[in-house]
């Protein structure tokens, strides 16, 4: 009896990392879905920054001549350009995070699938000693009712 509730408790430990595992996994993949989001994100960031860029070098060119006007389009710009620059810094810091933490996820997924492989070889080392105990069980009723 004590085996059956041995057996019953390491199912629902068997049931409760199953369920841990599909829980780290649906994280896993929500991390990555972000980090692509955050990638594409990045990308957009660096042409807008390219962009701006280009024309720093245009305006700058031209801005003997037409100094004062351009001042004013060369400050927006330049405030843009550290915008955009900050963006991008939070978002490559954003990126590096959700790597380490798919990097965390992973080992701990594997680590949740070694000790479910663990503990369905002792269930199964359980269930056969149980399996034994029963045949010999059988055993030795059916003697007992064939020497009577």
């Amino acid at each position: 009896m004590q085996l059956l509730e041995l057996t019953a408790t390491e199912f629902a430990r068997k049931d409760e990392v199953k369920s841990r595992i599909t829980q780290k996994r649906q994280m896993i993949q929500d991390l990555e879905q972000e980090l692509r989001d955050l990638e594409l994100s990045e990308q957009q960031w660096s042409r807008q920054l390219q962009t701006i860029r280009e024309k720093l070098g245009r305006l700058e060119r031209t801005e003997q001549e037409r100094n004062v006007e351009w001042q004013q389009i060369l400050s927006k710009l330049h405030e843009e350009r550290a915008q955009i620059e900050k963006e991008r810094l939070s978002i490559k810091q954003r990126v590096t995070q959700n790597e380490l933490m798919i990097l965390q996820f992973k080992s701990e997924e594997e680590t949740l699938r070694r000790d479910h492989t663990e503990e369905m070889g002792k269930m199964g080392e359980l269930f056969e000693f149980l399996y034994r105990q029963v045949e010999e069980y059988h055993h030795q009723l059916a003697t007992m009712l064939t020497a009577q």
